[in-house]
């Protein structure tokens, strides 16, 4: 029997290791083995002449080398096989702190035999699976939601509200109640000009559907141009001045009379323009004496013919009448009148302010008493008409004629 001292495998080492020692403990007994078959031919071989045929010393050592080969290639095959294994049981888990990772790549050809024999040989001499790899953890990607700034409140608006005139349209096209749709479409217009810009009535309209859309959607432009100007403010009537002109403008797109109004009327010592101006600083005026005065008017839903301007452009013409009456409070008698007076007004853009002066000069024949200065306004392309009452005291004190 051979020497052959046992290789003891520790149950802690790793599966791929201790596959390839137990192969390597096979291979060297097959070794012992050979060393002692090749001296017993000498010693056997007279004894057992003429017995049973033995193969010769070289064809022994041919058989235990072409054994000694499969033993390698299936250790090689291990690991190759289990090298995946136990790289994944071997490496850490992902959450452990610290922990580095490495990405797999595949070996090049032929690498695989050499790095098997470097790897048992390196578990030889550290009792280790050197062949364990490590993983290296992956890098970051940068988020898309921290790289992008927030959207603005005006983004937010115009992309919601872009959304909802998708969804308008479709139910336009669909003709599920169309002059709804379009006129839905028409406010959120208002709201956000850029989000119905390409709107086309749909086909499903009537002929008056349609034009009393077209003079819906102009009124609302009209209405967002005076409330977002910057001299929104200052114009006649703020706000409610511009829903007013809005409103003409829509009841002329209609063919409807306007409602001819008179916003503001007050009598002035200087007018520069229109809000601009200079009031009495009372309408108290002492017995006996001439008062002149200007009589200021500010005139909303009068209406505008079509017209040709002086250089031959096409225009528009405001066509107006005041007439200025002073009665007595007592007896609603007349006391004096101003003639009515015609007032014509060309321009290339329709007007939005209209306002109109007319100078008054009330005789000292006037009684004490109490006086309502009526201001009344015509519009001729309409016919419609428009009071306003100015109060006016006529006292024999002169003191009662200071302002307050």
């Amino acid at each position: 029997m051979p020497n052959t001292t046992p290789i003891i495998v520790p149950t802690s080492t790793p599966p791929r290791t201790r596959a390839g020692l137990c192969l390597l403990a096979g291979l060297a007994a097959a070794a012992s083995l050979w060393g002692c078959a090749s001296a017993g031919e000498s010693e056997t071989a007279a004894a057992n002449s003429g017995a049973a045929l033995k193969p010769a010393p070289g064809e022994a050592r041919a058989d235990l080398a072409e054994a000694i080969a499969r033993d390698a290639e299936a250790l090689s095959k291990l690991l190759r096989e289990g090298g995946a294994a136990e790289q994944q049981a071997a490496a850490p888990p992902a959450e452990f702190p610290g922990a580095t990772f490495k990405q797999n790549r595949k070996p090049a050809p032929g690498a695989a035999d050499a790095a098997a024999r470097a790897n048992i040989s390196t578990a030889l001499d550290t009792g280790a699976d050197a062949a364990t790899p490590v993983l290296a953890s992956p890098a970051p990607t940068p988020s898309k939601a921290a790289a992008e700034p927030p959207a603005t409140l005006d983004q937010r608006i115009e992309r919601l509200s872009a959304e909802l005139a998708a969804r308008l349209r479709e139910r336009s096209e669909k003709n599920v109640a169309p002059f709804y749709a379009a006129l839905s479409l028409a406010n959120l217009e208002f709201l956000a000009p850029t989000s119905a810009a390409a709107f086309e009535p749909s086909s499903a309209l009537s002929a008056d559907e349609a034009a009393a859309l077209s003079a819906w959607r102009s009124a609302l432009r009209q209405l967002a141009s005076d409330l977002t100007s910057p001299d929104s403010a200052s114009s006649a009537g703020g706000g409610v001045g511009a829903m007013s002109r809005a409103v003409a403008g829509l009841q002329q797109g209609l063919g409807i009379a306007p409602s001819l109004t008179i916003a503001q009327a007050l009598l002035c010592s200087r007018v520069e323009g229109f809000g601009r101006y200079t009031p009495l600083p009372s309408t108290s005026l002492l017995a006996g004496k001439r008062h002149r005065a200007i009589v200021y008017a500010e005139v909303d839903g009068f209406a505008h013919k079509a017209s040709t301007g002086s250089d031959g452009e096409p225009a528009h013409t405001v066509e107006l009448t005041q007439d200025i009456s002073l009665y007595h409070d007592a007896d609603g008698l007349l006391a004096w009148r101003r003639p009515e007076q015609d007032i014509s007004d060309t321009s290339r853009n329709r007007r939005r302010d209209f306002f109109v002066v007319q100078m008054i000069e009330l005789p000292e024949t006037l009684t004490v008493g109490a006086y309502r200065l009526k201001v009344t306004m015509r519009d001729k392309n309409t016919g419609a008409v428009a009071e306003s009452i100015v109060p006016v005291q006529i006292v024999a004190d002169a003191a009662l004629t200071r302002g307050k």
